[in-house]
């Protein structure tokens, strides 16, 4: 707490009345970084385009959001400090990812309802997606690994994917098994 208030230009007694503990400036700080990424956040697709078009959009967007150096400095506090802020982890999860398979699972429910997927298939479509996504934007940074993409081979990457579920959504046969969109992407 010396340091943070140091490094801020206040006295301890000034940041120990505004947080009780380290704990409490450590969850006002992970939530101002929530809120600012709920307010960047695209909640929906246009509706009058392709499928492949709309995937193309959302997965765009959801790359922006994860690879914005809040999303990721969010995702690494949630790794390392989950056992003790477990409370970051839902709010993670429902700020940010939830949010995000949600608005994707409406396009695909959208995109389905005169096909033969499942009530339970665009939510599992959904979820494959935006993981995909968060690994393609986040994997680096978790991993240790060093940002490799340039920005032209991850609007290919991401067109690649998006057509694959595209493909996927339009085709006539019916999406029965878990690992029907995998044979798409593959």
């Amino acid at each position: 707490m010396g340091e943070v208030a140091a490094r801020a230009f206040v006295t301890r007694r000034t940041l120990y009345n505004q947080f009780l503990s380290k704990d409490d400036l450590y969850r006002a700080s992970r939530e101002a970084l929530l809120h600012e990424l709920a307010e960047i956040y695209v909640d929906d697709i246009p509706p009058r385009i392709s499928t492949s078009d709309g995937l193309r959009y959302f997965a765009q967007a959801c790359f922006d959001l994860v690879s914005d150096e809040r999303s990721i400095e969010l995702v690494l506090s949630t790794v390392r400090d989950s056992e003790a802020q477990p409370w970051l982890v839902r709010s993670y999860q429902r700020v940010v990812r939830d949010r995000l398979v949600r608005t994707c699972e409406l396009f695909v429910l959208q995109r389905t309802r005169r096909t033969g997927i499942t009530r339970e298939n665009p939510r599992h479509i959904a979820e494959q997606f935006v993981a995909v996504i968060e690994a393609m934007a986040i994997g680096p940074d978790i991993f240790g690994g060093a940002r490799l993409l340039r920005p032209n081979d991850v609007a290919e990457r991401l067109n690649v994917v998006a057509n694959a579920y595209g493909s996927m959504l339009e085709s006539d046969a019916p999406a029965t098994d878990p690992g029907h969109a995998s044979r798409y992407a593959a």
